[in-house]
């Protein structure tokens, strides 16, 4: 589920709240192609936020070019970030 920034002030971003793959299509890339096809949806022009848990969903992110803005130690949270070029 993706929200675009019209609901923001400014229509800054976008937040990218779910992704899920069943367990047995993880490893084929289809979460990586959504990924994509987000970035696509947006003209690679609208800045990109999620949060997400665990070190394992933040490579996940990394390999699509999110950067940590932030790390919650506490919770092993993660809030990310894809800025367009």
């Amino acid at each position: 589920m993706v929200r675009d920034g019209s609901e923001y002030p400014f229509n800054c971003g976008a937040d990218l709240m779910f992704i899920y793959i069943l367990p047995e299509f993880q490893g084929g890339g289809i979460g990586q192609k959504l990924v994509e096809q987000v970035k696509k949806h947006f003209n690679f022009r609208v800045p990109i936020e999620l949060t997400c848990e665990t070190s394992r969903r933040r490579e996940f992110f990394e390999r699509s070019d999110f950067i940590v803005a932030k790390y919650h130690q506490d919770y092993d949270m993660y809030h990310m970030k894809w800025i367009p070029e």
